[in-house]
C-alpha cells in the first residue's frame, strides 16, 4: 500500500513539474522572441529613415547609425537591401559572411499588396488612399527642397532562417518606396529618373544568445525537476511510512486475533481518526462472532446434555429387557417406554431443524389472510386434554373479525407451543387463559397460567435454547426448553413482537402482538 501511494504521488509530482517546466519554457521563449521582434522592428524603422532616393540614385546613411553589430563580419546583426526585382543594393559584411537562407525563399520576389499612406480627401471629409501606381505628394520645405516621405508597401513579415554554419537567425522584412529628395538647385519640374523604385529591407539578428539561454534554462529545469522528483520520492516515502505506521500496527493487531480468544478487541487509542469507523465496525463484528461462537458452544453442550438423558434411558430399557426372558406383556410395556423416549428425541430434532431453518432465512413464507379467532380456538382444542389431566381450568376470550396477513402454519406452531406451555406449567388445580383483543392496528394475544415460579429478571432467559427454570418447570418428559426459543424465532420471521411478564407465586404471561390487515376488526364488514 505504501509503495503504491509513494509511486502514485511521485507520478503526480513529476507530471506537475513537467507541465510547469514546459509552460515556463514556452513562456520564456515567447517573451524573448517578442523582445527580439520589438528590437528588429525598431532597427527596421531606423534603417528605413536613412534610405533615400535622389536624382543620383539610392543613398543610404547606415554608417551614421553607428551599429557595429551589422558592420562586423562575425556580428550578430544582419542587413540586406534589395530591389523588389531582385537586384541587391546593399548587404552588410555579416550578411555576406553568414550566407543566410530562408525557408520561404520566394516570398520577397512575389508582388506585394500596396498600402500607401493615407492623405486628405479633396472635400476634407475623410482620407483618400492613392492607388498602387499613385505616388504620395511632395512636401516643399522653406528652402525650396522637395521631399516625398517613405511609403510602406504591404505588411512586414517575420520568420526564422539559418546561416551556412547552421545557426538560427530571425529576420524581419518590409517592402517600401524610399524617401525622395530633390534639392532646390534642380529644376522644379525635374523628377528622379527612377521615382517608382520599390525596395525590400531585411533586418535579422542571430538567436544564439536566446537559444543558449533557453538551453541553459531547459538543463536547469531538467536538473531541478529530477532533483525535486527524487527528493519528493524520499520525503513522500518517509511521510507515507510514518502515516501508515498506525495502520501497520493495526494490521499486526488484527493478525494476532484468533478464534481461540474472541474476547479480544482492536484498541482505538492510537489509530487515525479516519480509521476509527472501520475499527469500530470490526470490533462490532468480533463481538457478534463471540456471541455466535459462545451460543454455538453452549448449544452443543446443551444438546449433548439433553440427548444424553433420553439415550441413556433408552439404552437402560433395552439392556434390562434383554437381560432375561420376559412375558409378551412386559416386552410391550418396555417397548412403549422406548417409543415414548424416541418420540421425545424426534420432537427435539424436529424443533432444532425448524429453528435452524428459520435462523438461516431458508423458510418460505406463504402469507394468507388468517382469522385469528378461528386459529386460536382450533389450536386451543388441541391442548385441552393436557389441561384436564392436571385439573387446570381453561378459559378463552377472543374478539371476532381480527384478520392478519401471515403464514398460518408458522403462527399455529407458535400458538401451539405457547398454549401447551400454559397447560403444562400451570400449577395443578390452577388456571390458564387466552385473551385475544384489538389494540389500534394490531391484535394482542395474551396467554396466562397460574403458579409462576420465574422471577421477572429471569424471564427473558427462557427464550434461550434448552432453557429451564428448576422450580418453574416440573417437566413431564415432553418439554426440553425449546418451545419459547422456537416462538421467538417465528415471531422474528413473521414480524411479530413477543414479551414475557412473570411474577413469582402469581401469573406467567406471554404477549404476542400481531399486525392486522387494514380495516379488520370487530366492527369490520369485510369477509374473513
Amino acid at each position: 500500500m505504501s509503495r503504491a501511494l509513494v509511486l502514485g504521488n511521485a507520478f503526480g509530482i513529476a507530471l506537475v513539474l513537467l507541465i510547469a517546466g514546459v509552460a515556463l519554457d514556452r513562456g520564456l521563449s515567447h517573451a524573448l522572441l517578442r523582445d527580439l521582434d520589438d528590437s528588429l522592428e525598431h532597427e527596421l524603422a531606423l534603417f528605413l529613415s536613412t534610405i533615400k532616393l535622389t536624382p543620383d540614385g539610392i543613398e543610404t546613411d547606415f554608417e551614421e547609425l553607428a551599429m557595429p553589430q551589422f558592420e562586423e563580419e562575425d556580428g550578430p546583426g544582419f542587413l540586406e537591401l534589395r530591389q523588389l526585382a531582385g537586384e541587391f543594393v546593399y548587404e552588410s559584411p555579416s550578411w555576406i559572411e553568414a550566407q543566410i537562407s530562408w525557408p520561404n525563399s520566394d516570398h520577397l520576389s512575389l508582388p506585394v499588396e500596396t498600402r500607401p499612406s493615407p492623405r486628405e480627401s479633396a472635400d476634407g471629409s475623410g482620407t483618400d488612399e492613392p492607388g498602387p501606381d499613385e505616388q504620395a505628394p511632395y512636401e516643399v520645405s522653406p528652402g525650396g527642397d522637395r521631399t516625398r516621405p517613405a511609403q510602406l508597401i504591404g505588411a512586414a513579415s517575420t520568420e526564422f532562417g539559418r546561416t551556412a554554419a547552421g545557426d538560427r537567425v530571425r529576420g524581419r522584412t518590409q517592402g517600401f518606396r524610399p524617401i525622395v529628395e530633390i534639392d532646390s538647385e534642380r529644376g522644379p519640374d525635374e523628377e528622379p529618373p527612377s521615382g517608382n523604385v520599390t525596395l525590400v529591407l531585411t533586418v535579422a539578428r542571430s538567436t544564439e544568445s536566446i537559444d543558449a539561454l533557453q538551453n541553459r534554462l531547459r538543463l536547469l529545469l531538467l536538473v531541478v525537476g529530477a532533483a525535486s522528483g527524487v527528493l519528493a520520492v524520499f520525503l513522500l516515502g518517509a511521510v507515507v511510512r510514518r502515516s501508515l505506521r498506525p495502520l501497520d500496527a493495526l494490521a499486526t493487531e488484527i493478525r494476532s486475533l484468533s478464534d481461540g480468544d474472541l474476547s479480544r478487541r482492536v484498541p482505538m487509542s492510537e489509530t487515525p481518526i479516519e480509521v476509527e469507523p472501520v475499527i469500530a465496525r470490526l470490533n462490532e463484528l468480533l463481538a457478534a462472532l463471540e456471541r455466535s461462537f459462545t451460543r454455538e458452544r453452549q448449544f452443543s453442550q446443551d444438546i449433548a446434555h439433553e440427548l444424553r438423558t433420553p439415550l441413556a434411558g433408552l439404552r437402560t430399557s433395552f439392556e434390562v429387557t434383554l437381560s432375561r426372558e420376559r412375558a409378551v406383556a412386559q416386552y410391550r410395556e418396555e417397548l412403549d417406554e422406548a417409543l415414548e423416549i424416541v418420540i421425545g428425541l424426534q420432537e427435539i430434532v424436529q424443533t432444532l431443524l425448524d429453528l435452524a431453518r428459520l435462523e438461516s432465512g431458508e423458510a418460505v413464507l406463504e402469507k394468507t389472510n388468517v382469522d385469528l379467532e378461528e386459529l386460536v380456538r382450533s389450536t386451543w382444542h388441541g391442548v385441552t386434554r393436557a389441561a384436564e389431566e392436571r385439573s387446570v381450568d381453561l378459559t378463552i376470550e377472543a374478539a371476532p373479525g381480527l384478520v392478519a396477513s401471515t403464514d398460518q402454519t408458522l403462527l399455529r406452531t407458535a400458538l401451539r407451543n405457547l398454549l401447551d406451555n400454559a397447560a403444562e406449567h400451570a400449577d395443578p388445580g390452577g388456571h390458564a387463559s387466552v385473551q385475544l383483543r384489538r389494540e389500534q392496528d394490531a391484535a394482542s394475544l395474551v396467554i396466562r397460567n397460574s403458579g409462576s415460579r420465574v422471577p421477572q429478571h429471569e424471564a427473558d432467559a427462557l427464550f434461550a435454547r434448552f432453557a429451564r427454570h428448576d422450580t418453574a418447570r416440573s417437566s413431564t418428559g415432553r418439554h426440553y426448553g425449546l418451545g419459547l426459543a422456537l416462538v421467538q424465532e417465528i415471531a422474528r420471521t413473521l414480524g411479530l413482537r413477543v414479551a414475557i411478564r412473570s411474577e413469582v407465586g402469581g401469573e406467567f404471561e406471554v404477549t404476542l402482538r400481531i399486525p392486522l390487515v387494514t380495516g379488520s376488526g370487530p366492527f369490520s364488514n369485510g369477509s374473513t
